[in-house]
């Protein structure tokens, strides 16, 4: 189905956009019903499921300690570590492209998992 909206009925439609997003009443209706949603555990769970999907497994190697840790995402690398998840990134990226990966916080060697390997 091709929608083509000429400008008077473009017009017409932001018009009636303004109206609608500058009734208070209506704001109020809508983010309560956002607050309603977004608490919810199934919402929860299937963000936490997005997450799982998106993300990858990471080992970080500490070298002061030789221990090896893996955590579920970079992301939780990172908190762990106290680092910002794109050091971790930049780290795995120059590991993968280089062959030797530079140290995180003067201490810790990050590598990706790669599943079924």
């Amino acid at each position: 189905m091709e929608i083509n909206n000429n400008p008077e009925q473009t017009a017409k439609k932001i018009e009636r956009l303004k109206i609608f997003n500058s009734d208070l009443e209506q704001q109020a209706k809508r983010l309560e019903q956002l607050k309603i949603y977004t608490s919810s555990s199934e919402h929860k769970e299937h963000l936490r499921k997005l997450c799982e999907k998106r993300s990858f497994k990471v080992e970080v190697f500490d070298t002061l300690n030789n221990e090896s840790t893996v955590y579920s995402s970079v992301r939780a690398a990172a908190k762990e570590i106290g680092c910002a998840a794109q050091t971790i990134h930049n780290a795995i990226k120059t590991l993968e492209s280089k062959g030797a990966g530079g140290l995180i916080k003067k201490r810790y060697i990050a590598k990706r998992i790669i599943e079924g390997k």
